[in-house]
This record gives structure tokens, C-alpha cells and sequence, in this order.
């Protein structure tokens, strides 16, 4: 809960007992002031609550950012491992393999030029 939705509530408080004093002494414009006090703090007090609801949401979002980074790098690093297994078992086709993909990128870049 932030500040905002703690003075609003306050405000809206406080302006139904002006209200309220208002009309138990007969007094419109003290109840025109505590009806103008109560809605002020009611859209104080739901400001606060769209900014909780986002940072709520940021937070969300955050963590399932961390999540799949690190989700992501597991990945990463079990398929190095398995290229690395691979490789080491079969050095002449690991050897090929890199020629054939150096070859590729190679024509990859020279046919941007």
C-alpha cells in the first residue's frame, strides 16, 4: 500500500464527516466541501491503487524475465556440453562440420556485400 492510497482514504474519510457535520449543523457548503473532500480522496485513493497494480505487474514481468534468462542459459550451456561430447567422440566430423558452417557463413557474408 502506498502513500497515495493512505491519504485518500484519509481524505475520504475526513470529507464524510465534514458531510456528515454539514448537515447535522445545516451547513451546505460545509457538506459541499466534505462531498468535494470524499470524491478527491476516492480518486487519490484509486491512483494509488493503479500504481500498485503496476508495480505489481513490473514485478511479474521481471521475475518471468529472470526465469527465462536463466531457463535460456541451462539451455545454452547443455547443448555446448552435448556439442562438446559429440565433438570429442567424433573429432573428423566435428572438424567437418566446422568447415561446412565457416563455408556457409562465409557466403552468407559475401553475398551482403
Amino acid at each position: 500500500m502506498n502513500s497515495d492510497r493512505i491519504d485518500g482514504t484519509a481524505q475520504e474519510i475526513g470529507g464524510k464527516v465534514q458531510q456528515t457535520v454539514g448537515m447535522a449543523t445545516g451547513s451546505g457548503q460545509l457538506r459541499a466541501e466534505g462531498l468535494a473532500r470524499e470524491v478527491g480522496g476516492k480518486s487519490q485513493n484509486l491512483y494509488g491503487q493503479a500504481k500498485d497494480g503496476l508495480k505489481d505487474a513490473a514485478d511479474t514481468v521481471s521475475s518471468y524475465a529472470e526465469e527465462a534468462y536463466e531457463r535460456g542459459s541451462v539451455y545454452v550451456q547443455q547443448g555446448a556440453e552435448t556439442v562438446e561430447t559429440t565433438i570429442n567422440q567424433h573429432p573428423v566430423t566435428g572438424i567437418v562440420l566446422a568447415g561446412a558452417i565457416g563455408f556457409l557463413l562465409g557466403l552468407v557474408v559475401s553475398q551482403r556485400r
